[in-house]
Formats: C-alpha cells, structure tokens, sequence
C-alpha cells in the first residue's frame, strides 16, 4: 500500500500545485540537464518549449511566469530560493 499512496500523493501535489522548468533548448543540452537534476519530483521539465526566449529557460508556476535563467548556475538559484 506504501507505494500507492506515495504514487497518489506525487500526483495529487502536481495538480495542487502546478510547476513546470520550459526550456528552449533541445532534449540533452546543459541547460535541460540542469533542469533535470535540480528540479523535485513533483515539477515537470519540457525541452524544445517555445514560451522562453531561445537558449533559456522559464520556472511557471501556478500557470504564472516565477523566474528565468540563462544558464545552469541561475538556474539552480532560481529553483533552490
């Protein structure tokens, strides 16, 4: 039962409370790995998007614009604040 409701509760806390790292970059790049490794479990990493400018990427959350970075150390500032 343990692995279910974790499996529940990661699903519930994505749909409460939205966070989704756009990267304009392709799948593979530095600044798309970065987003892969810093952000949590909960929040979802889309490459190729098209909402930053390109080589950049956008923290969303709540379906608002949170912050953007042009490379993986502003990027980590802006997901660990």
């Amino acid at each position: 039962m343990g692995v279910e409701v974790a499996h529940y509760a990661a699903a519930v806390a994505r749909l409460r409370d939205p966070r989704v790292v756009a990267v304009a970059a392709p799948a593979g790049s530095d600044l798309h790995r970065a987003a892969l490794r810093l952000a949590d479990h909960e929040t979802a990493v889309v490459p190729r998007d098209d909402r930053p400018p390109d080589g950049e990427a956008l923290l969303i959350a709540d379906g608002d614009q949170a912050g953007g970075a042009d490379d993986p150390p502003s990027l980590e500032r802006l997901l660990t604040d």
